[in-house]
């Protein structure tokens, strides 16, 4: 009797656990699945959208926008959110663009550079933790500023012929636009990190759940001012890689930069109230940005239909996120449910 009690058990486990994994490898699979369907749409729909000259030309518009959107990943994963990463770009842009008409060797403008994008991200984490200001208004309060710093610095104008970080920006290394080979070589450190390493862990215990992470001996202050300053960093190096490519330095970049790193991170699964999230999808969400947009050039259509389908792309990536992860809640209760009811 006690044999059959049991085989009822694994059998109603078996029965209702099958929809929760499916429901999970939808939820973990699916960005890769949708890159697919894309890539396939339009190359039916225009004949040179594999062609080798386009498919390079979308990782070159990409790699930007996939490191905004990694420094944005970091910090989601940690439980907040910034909102300053295109102003630290521009600034940093700026003062490296400075920093080489004033006769700076290039490598020290670049650590300058790096240095302020440190110090922009310690500032925003020093204010939420210190002020108690939640990093929404506190990331809000730093764009407004710096852009307003920029401004003043730039007198709203460009500053024009940058040419020592051309190489950067412009060059090859073995065929491959050297922007790719940044954004390839950041998501495998970052990456590596995340995977690998006692950090990458805790970051997201911390973001799951700051109070249990400092009640298991986690130094949660650390993992406040980690992501931050990791995200100021890579934005740093997101705006001198735009100083490479444009030979200029740009007071303000565009707008829609900040809304296409979201989107990214969004259709990459990190959950925006932290805790959960996969570095090598938010690479997935940031070429299936630039995949889009590059097709509605291909395509002829409007560039003003590239904002809707971003709006659009990061509604339904939250949603179909809270949806699914919802589904498998209200799945894994109904197993326990006839767990109990099966042992009874």
């Amino acid at each position: 009797m006690a044999t059959a009690d049991t085989t009822k058990v694994v059998e109603a486990d078996d029965a209702v656990s099958a929809p929760v994994r499916a429901l999970q490898i939808g939820r973990d699979y699916g960005i890769g699945g949708f890159f697919f369907l894309l890539l396939l749409i339009f190359s039916l729909a225009s004949p040179t959208f594999l062609s080798g000259p386009n498919l390079l030309g979308i990782l070159t518009a990409a790699s930007v926008v996939s490191l905004f959107a990694l420094a944005e990943a970091l910090v989601v994963i940690a439980g907040a959110i910034d909102l300053s990463v295109v102003p630290i770009a521009a600034l940093v842009g700026v003062i490296v663009a400075l920093s080489l008409n004033a006769g700076i060797p290039v490598w020290l403008a670049v650590l300058i550079g790096l240095g302020v994008g440190f110090l922009c991200g310690l500032l925003n984490a020093s204010v939420i933790e210190f002020m108690n200001m939640s990093s929404l208004i506190a990331t809000l309060a730093t764009l407004t500023t710096l852009t307003g710093v920029v401004l003043l610095i730039t007198n709203g104008k460009p500053i024009f012929g940058v040419t020592a970080l051309a190489p950067l920006g412009q060059g090859r290394t073995l065929g491959v636009q050297n922007p790719i080979l940044v954004m390839i070589a950041t998501y495998a450190l970052v990456g590596i990190v995340m995977s690998q390493t006692k950090f990458g862990n805790r970051l997201l215990a911390v973001g799951g759940n700051a109070e249990a992470a400092r009640r298991a001996g986690v130094r949660r202050r650390f993992y406040v001012f980690a992501p931050f300053v990791a995200c100021g960093v890579i934005s740093a190096g997101a705006g001198i890689v735009v100083l490479g490519r444009l030979g200029s330095a740009q007071p303000t970049f565009a707008n829609s930069i900040l809304f296409d790193a979201i989107t990214a991170v969004a259709l990459a699964g990190v959950l925006l109230s932290g805790g959960r999230g996969s570095i090598l999808k938010v690479l997935l969400g940031s070429l299936i940005v630039a995949t889009i947009a590059n097709g509605l050039v291909l395509l002829r259509v409007s560039s003003f239909w590239t904002y809707v389908t971003t709006g659009l792309l990061l509604a339904v990536a939250v949603w179909a996120d809270g949806a699914v992860s919802r589904a498998i809640e209200r799945t894994s209760l109904s197993t326990e449910h006839r767990k109990e009811a099966a042992r009874a």
